[in-house]
């Protein structure tokens, strides 16, 4: 019997929390790093409490790892096993997560058996231990990048949570200062649109992010949205039965309202097109993620729908319902209805998105993260 999709919820959070863990630990040894390469890099101190200050930051950094060290283990021995028993959770829109697993536990191993061991007699020269540090800060960065970029749409989420349906989220802009180095944010947004269905809401190109309801399924707002058009025609009829005022045909009536529907129904074909034109990337993905779209969008989409009722209301006003062609162009013309779908994302453009170029890279965030990792170890080299 296949699993369900609760139950695959429950794996992943499982899985991910685990791996949020590890990365806590993991940043505990960083700290430690940190202060014990400052200590060394620090020429004011004086030799003696610079050495005691380097001991005792040392003797931390081995509590850490003794009482801290096996339990990331277990982490680790989690993290397999639920992947080995559970294959689907492995493989995420063509990425192997195991793989990022496997990477993450050689960064580890390889910080502990780069720490210096400081019981020796014979303890390692300073400049040996800024070597020694230097390496386990790398690969402790490495763990805790990848970590962070597994475990991010958690935490995208987590903003989510406290914004209303359609509400948007600037992601460079919320997330600018979550990364030791900005490249990654880059690097985690491409994450975020290869796994589209860990996210609570729309991704547009541009950065923005709209907030979709994680309790009301999102078919029923294209269900809401045909059944607000379709009452149209019910309250047409009511109103035409009740006869409280004097109105042409019904069959008139509702040709109006067919023509100022399709007029407004065109006039966002026409936006769709001129904006396949110019950035396709945006409507592609919008038509293809039409329901979701619907559903983060449906406030809007009920008000536009609702400006087309005050002109179908104008028009009989005026005595023009008549003319299916004025009736079409009046549909066509309502402003408010541009505002629809909002298919002209140039309002709603991140104001981030100039200073992190184009989100659209074409290789794998697994690739980013080695490559942002190599320069940054390279730039490092090139500075002592």
């Amino acid at each position: 019997m296949g699993i369900t999709t609760t139950s695959l919820t429950h794996l992943h959070a499982s899985l991910f929390d685990s791996v949020r863990r590890i990365r806590a630990e993991a940043l505990d040894l960083l700290e430690t790093t940190d202060q014990i390469i400052t200590i060394l890099n620090d020429t004011s101190l004086k030799e003696n409490d610079a050495q005691m200050r380097k001991e005792r930051a040392l003797m931390i950094g081995n509590k850490i790892i003794s009482e801290h060290g096996p339990q990331v283990q277990k982490y680790f021995e989690v993290i397999n096993a639920l992947l080995a028993q559970h294959p689907e959770l492995n493989v995420q829109s063509g990425e192997d997560v195991s793989s990022d697993i496997t990477i993450m536990h050689d960064e580890w191993e390889k910080a502990l058996w780069n720490w210096p061991d400081a019981t020796q007699g014979n303890p390692p020269s300073n400049q040996e231990l800024l070597f020694q540090l230097g390496e386990v800060k790398e690969s402790i960065y490495t763990l805790g990048v990848r970590a962070q970029i597994l475990t991010f749409p958690d935490l995208v989420n987590q903003r989510l949570q406290d914004m209303h349906t359609g509400e948007q989220l600037d992601f460079f802009h919320e997330f600018s200062d979550e990364f030791y180095k900005p490249e990654f944010l880059k690097v985690a947004w491409q994450y975020l649109r290869e796994h589209p269905h860990r996210i609570n809401g729309f991704m547009t190109e541009n950065g923005i992010i709209y907030r979709a309801s994680s309790l009301v399924p999102r078919f029923l707002s294209s269900i809401l949205v045909a059944g607000i058009v379709g009452s149209g025609f019910l309250l047409i009829w009511l109103a035409s039965v009740l006869n409280y005022f004097p109105l042409p045909a019904v069959d008139v009536l509702f040709r109006g309202y067919i023509a100022l529907m399709a007029g407004g129904l065109v006039h966002t074909f026409v936006d769709v097109w001129k904006q396949y034109q110019t950035k396709p990337d945006h409507a592609t993905n919008m038509l293809g993620n039409w329901v979701l779209w619907v559903h983060v969008k449906q406030v809007t989409i009920v008000s536009g729908i609702l400006t087309l009722w005050a002109g179908f209301v104008i028009l009989i006003a005026i005595q023009q319902i008549g003319d299916a062609g004025a009736a079409f162009f009046a549909g066509y013309s309502i402003d408010s209805f541009i505002g629809l779908f909002l298919v002209r994302f140039t309002d709603t453009t991140s104001q981030s998105v100039g200073r992190w170029g184009s989100q659209s890279a074409p290789k794998s965030t697994r690739q980013q993260v080695t490559d942002v990792l190599a320069q940054s170890a390279k730039s490092s080299s090139l500075a002592h």
